[in-house]
């Protein structure tokens, strides 16, 4: 252990660190099994090159290392230390971590932009079909006695007709390219498509409830970003559920404030999950 190597490791000199690190894998190694790798490769090899991985320091924080070393043996072959020189490489992983994150959040959105271009480019079509249903059910219906079964059944049909011509107009809504436009808006309305969309992504073992208790529930909003961020959230509490379950409820409702906010009336949106949370 040289000077740098110890102040690289937050200890104040050599002696300190060679007194502190009484077992090299559990004391610096993030990963246990890292430094029993590292041993098999350098004995294998009589080198290492470029080897990085993640050291603790004294005060617990962690950065990225990269390894240059070798094997050093007595005349019979036998393995008497190892010596190298080791790189702080923390700054350059933190900016390809980075790099790689942006490349996946530029994926979704080619990948929610190539569903929109889908969904606008079949749209028509299946409202085509749609309509064509909608139409001959509700003269199949028209034709029928008011009390023959069969009837009911036609009537479930048309509902699920206008349920999928409606899905097909929200999935349009939530996935064309556009710019924001803040207008007048119902936001109970908002809130009510945004969980029909949630609903079917959530696990079998979270219950959904919506509670939509505002008087008056217009406000100046972008519907298609509210409905973005409603949806978002929706799924994050559905993937923290996802193993204990529970229930993801959801309230609309007025409110008056007299701070920090401008004083006056306000809509209160919720969204309360019982999932496991975020680590501090």
């Amino acid at each position: 252990v040289n000077p740098a190597l110890a102040q690289l490791y937050g200890f104040a000199s050599v002696e300190q660190m060679m007194t502190a690190v009484a077992d090299i894998a559990q004391d610096v190694y993030v990963d246990l099994g890292m430094r029993a790798r590292f041993r098999a490769a350098i004995e294998r090899d009589g080198e290492v090159r470029n080897l990085e991985y993640e050291v603790r320091r004294r005060d617990g924080t962690c950065l990225w290392i990269s390894e240059n070393a070798r094997v050093v043996r007595d005349r019979r072959g036998k393995v008497l230390y190892y010596e190298g020189i080791i790189q702080d490489i923390t700054r350059r992983r933190g900016a390809e971590t980075e790099a790689a994150r942006l490349q996946q959040q530029l994926l979704q959105s080619q990948k929610m932009e190539a569903v929109g271009t889908l969904a606008g480019g079949i749209a028509h079509d299946f409202n085509n079909m749609l309509a064509a249903i909608l139409g001959f059910t509700e003269m199949a219906v028209e034709d029928l006695p008011a009390a023959s079964p069969v009837r009911a059944n036609l009537q479930e049909a048309l509902s699920a007709a206008r349920r999928a011509k409606e899905l097909v107009r929200q999935i349009l809504a939530f996935s064309r390219q556009s710019q924001p436009e803040r207008k007048p808006v119902e936001v109970g309305k908002i809130v009510h498509d945004a969980l029909k969309l949630v609903r079917p992504a959530l696990p079998t073992n979270v219950r959904l409830t919506e509670e939509i208790i505002a008087a008056n529930d217009h406000a100046v909003a972008d519907a298609v970003q509210l409905q973005q961020v409603l949806i978002n959230l929706g799924t994050n509490a559905g993937y923290a559920m996802r193993e204990q379950g529970g229930e993801l409820r959801v309230t609309l409702e007025n409110v008056v404030l007299i701070g920090p906010l401008p004083a006056g009336p306000y809509l209160k949106l919720c969204m309360r999950d019982n999932g496991r949370g975020i680590p501090p």
